[in-house]
């Protein structure tokens, strides 16, 4: 899988596809994969999303987001929806009270992604957002 995701992420490492990450893929990948956790959205051997995430706060306060990603070619089926539902619910079950993400100001795809799901921002930090859901 993660070869699967390097590819991905390659693939979309761009301020303008709305996802940039500043540091080398495979050794942000390699981070990832040692201390977040991941869902992933297959369609047989093929990934076309993934969210990965942090909930390793021992007094379960907060969570981060650390990515959502989908391949473009199968953005606005509902798959972003679905990673973020699996992720929220799972946080939920596991009792987390907050959940961070940052998000590049001019991603209005992600934007209202995450406005649908109750994220409010939070902080303007330069080019990104930082956002905040709160457990109801």
């Amino acid at each position: 899988m993660t070869q699967r995701v390097i590819n991905l992420l390659n693939q979309y490492n761009s301020p303008l596809k709305g996802i940039y990450i500043s540091q080398r893929v495979i050794p942000y990948v390699q981070k990832l994969e040692s201390f977040a956790s991941f869902i992933y959205k297959m369609q047989g051997q093929d990934l076309l999303g993934f969210i990965a995430y942090y909930h390793n706060d021992p007094s379960k306060n907060l969570a981060f987001l650390s990515m959502l990603l989908v391949d473009e070619h199968y953005q606005s089926n509902g798959i972003g929806s679905w990673l973020m539902s699996r992720c929220i619910t799972h946080l939920d079950e596991d009792g987390f009270q907050r959940i961070q993400l940052e998000v590049l100001k001019d991603n209005d795809r992600a934007l209202h992604l995450y406005q649908k799901f109750g994220f409010k921002i939070l902080e303007d930090r330069e080019r990104l957002f930082l956002m905040e859901r709160c457990r109801n």
